[in-house]
């Protein structure tokens, strides 16, 4: 227990609520639908992509979802989740027998979608005590980041709601969340469609090995022990989930029937960047290219 108290120093995490861009020398107006220097940007807006189109193996535009062409030498490709491999793939750039599957002419031969890192996480949630007016407090602050030493688990604590927990103080919630970094479990990315109203099938494999199984059982208990030491022990009330579960059998079960993935996978577009693009993000053998994950990866 004295190792786990040293590792049990808890840091205010950071998040990001807005981003907006603005030309240089503007600082009143966001550039957006045309608005601001058309020399700097022209913005289109609630447009869909389908494709990146091709002159050989040279960029020469982007066609939307309604088949209208916008001509351009040069596209950078920033979409969020899952949908910018989708739009490689529909470009011809990704597997070849996948792409010929659904009449697509093969532009490159990438390894698009075969590498899925999705990041496992799993919420512990407890009751929070009610503490009158210093309740609020709480939970306002109650969002910290804790790396343990050693390994690619990270432990956070946030709030949660559970219920009508606005009007009954009884279901406020708190969760300590185990967060994988590092899986080694591989997921994938295959088209259903070329249309592009349609959402590609994605697989996480969460959890697939037995060597992640037993990471995320590890941090689970580490979190657990944790949440019974100190001043955490302070702010949390009586284990909701995974609750009873006591042996590693049992806990594990729990752990693969209620885990959840992080809304970001790691990385996304490029998938891997080293087979799919160089640092600068431009695509291997094709000109006018670059893929940006916008969220980060």
């Amino acid at each position: 227990m004295d190792t786990l108290a040293r590792h049990a120093g808890l840091g205010r995490g950071l998040r990001v609520l807005h981003m907006e861009w603005r030309a240089p020398g503007d600082v009143a107006s966001p550039i957006a639908d045309g608005a601001g220097p058309p020399s700097l940007l022209a913005a289109r807006t609630r447009v869909a992509a389908d494709r990146v189109v091709f002159d050989g193996h040279r960029v020469a535009g982007v066609v939307d979802a309604d088949g209208r062409l916008h001509r351009s030498a040069n596209v950078v490709l920033s979409a969020e989740l899952m949908l910018g491999p989708a739009i490689l793939l529909r470009s011809g750039i990704g597997p070849a027998a996948r792409l010929e599957e659904f009449g697509i002419p093969v532009v490159r031969n990438l390894p698009v979608g075969e590498r899925l890192l999705v990041k496992p996480r799993y919420h512990i949630v407890y009751g929070l005590p009610h503490r009158g007016q210093d309740e609020g407090n709480v939970e306002a602050h109650a969002v910290y980041a804790c790396p343990v030493p050693g390994t690619d688990i990270d432990l956070s604590l946030l709030p949660l709601n559970i219920g009508n927990a606005q009007d009954d103080p009884a279901l406020r919630s708190i969760a300590l969340v185990v967060s994988m970094s590092r899986p080694e479990s591989v997921g994938y990315l295959r088209l259903r469609s070329r249309d592009p109203r349609i959402a590609p099938r994605v697989t996480y494999n969460l959890l697939a090995t037995a060597g992640d199984r037993k990471r995320m059982l590890g941090g689970v208990r580490l979190a657990r022990a944790l949440a019974r030491q100190g001043e955490l022990s302070t702010m949390l009330g009586e284990e909701r989930v995974p609750g009873v579960a006591t042996s590693d059998e049992h806990l594990e079960a729990m752990i693969l029937e209620q885990l959840a993935s992080a809304a970001s996978p790691s990385p996304r577009i490029p998938m891997e960047l080293e087979d799919i693009a160089d640092a600068s993000g431009s695509v291997h053998g094709v000109e006018g290219l670059r893929v940006f994950d916008p969220l980060g990866a």
